[in-house]
């Protein structure tokens, strides 16, 4: 390997774990110190943000770049928040209100899911999302007729 691109492999990962670290510390203050719906997005932030950037450096292929690693954890963590919220209102959160370290462990959970999902997700939208949002704008949209 090339002696900067040795160089610039290692200043990405510093980069992105500095940032994973420093948002991590936000989202974990917010947890401490807030309470209601802040709180959930704080703890299943402060759960799915180093997850996400610890599943990404195990899975990065030495042929994938950073922008495809970063997107993948951003899935990752987009399902580590969004997926535990939508699966604990389904299945009953009252559990979880009061017990933060479960909320994290699902929510940590469904960042590996995410991170699992991603990659196949991305692809597929690289290779036919024109297809897919021409077919999904044909859907919503209103169909041809006389303007009233």
């Amino acid at each position: 390997m090339h002696r900067l691109t040795v160089i610039q492999t290692f200043h990405e990962k510093l980069l992105a774990g500095f940032s994973t670290l420093a948002a991590s510390a936000i989202a974990y203050v917010g947890a401490i110190l807030t309470e209601g719906e802040v709180r959930w997005v704080c703890i299943t932030l402060a759960a799915s943000l180093p997850m996400a950037m610890f599943c990404a450096v195990i899975v990065r292929a030495p042929s994938e770049t950073m922008k495809v690693t970063l997107c993948r954890a951003g899935v990752a963590v987009m399902a580590g928040c969004l997926g535990t919220r939508e699966l604990l209102l389904r299945w009953g959160g009252e559990g979880f209100e009061h017990d933060a370290i479960r909320l994290a462990g699902y929510a940590a959970g469904m960042t590996v899911v995410g991170m699992v999902v991603g990659y196949p997700l991305l692809l597929l939208s690289n290779k036919r999302g024109r297809d897919l949002a021409k077919g999904l704008l044909d859907r919503l949209a209103p169909k041809g007729g006389k303007d009233d």
